[in-house]
């Protein structure tokens, strides 16, 4: 898995369009490939904004309460911008990328490109320069537990899933503990990072017009060498 979120959507099981088994069939499982075949990019900040519990890596996150003002998974309608916009400091700093809402208050002191870099949108939505210098893997390989939900309209609630690791505890959510979680009462699902599957996106557009300008009869002429004849 990479960049995947591991979601909980228990309580969203009986929501689902497509019904509970299309989700049952893959509790415990990484859903990535058949997700990505159906769904946009932006539906599960749209439809289960709260479901999002953590990031897949190595484990070690060790459990416990929620980071105090995000909501428990499946508890409401996400995060709200609002509450985002109260944790600005070098102690207590939020960002936002692409609909997610990261804490990455332990990740400061370890980011290449230093700490004021991201407290410079501690509080604010930094998806747009997040996606011109960041590969898609990046906030799974380097700050797996920094998610802690995604922006909505709010109403979550507190406290965290039994199981989850806390945000920035450790090295995210093992798929042993994933596949713990397989009944219609206690369903996790891995699924693709919604940024990464974005910049993907934005990634392959870029890559095709740049064959599509290389192959124009203009640039064709551009690049010949003119006759010495």
């Amino acid at each position: 898995v990479v960049a995947g979120q591991v979601l909980d959507v228990t309580k969203f099981l009986g929501e689902h369009p497509g019904g509970e088994l299309a989700i049952l069939t893959f509790a415990g499982k990484d859903a990535t490939e058949e997700f990505n075949m159906i769904h946009p990019p932006d539906v599960i900040g749209k439809y289960a904004p709260d479901s999002c519990i953590g990031m897949i890596g190595s484990g070690g996150g060790g459990g416990g309460g929620a980071v105090g003002g995000a909501p428990a998974a499946g508890g409401g309608g996400g995060i709200t911008m609002a509450e985002v916009a109260k944790h600005t400091s070098k102690s207590d700093c939020w960002v936002v990328v692409a609909g997610q809402v990261l804490d990455v208050t332990k990740f400061l002191g370890e980011h290449p490109g230093g700490e004021l870099a991201i407290l410079t949108f501690a509080g604010k939505d930094a998806t747009e320069e997040f996606n011109m210098i960041h590969p898609p893997d990046v906030i799974g390989k380097y700050a797996p537990d920094s998610c802690i939900g995604m922006i909505g309209s709010g109403g979550g609630g507190g406290g965290a899933v039994a199981g989850a690791p806390a945000a920035g505890g450790g090295g995210g959510i093992t798929m042993a503990e994933v596949a713990k979680h397989t009944s219609k009462s206690d369903c996790w699902v891995v699924v693709p990072d919604v940024m990464a599957v974005v910049v993907a996106e934005e990634q392959s557009v870029a890559r095709q017009r740049q064959v599509e300008v290389a192959a124009s009869p203009w640039q064709r002429l551009l690049s010949t060498p003119p006759s010495l004849t």
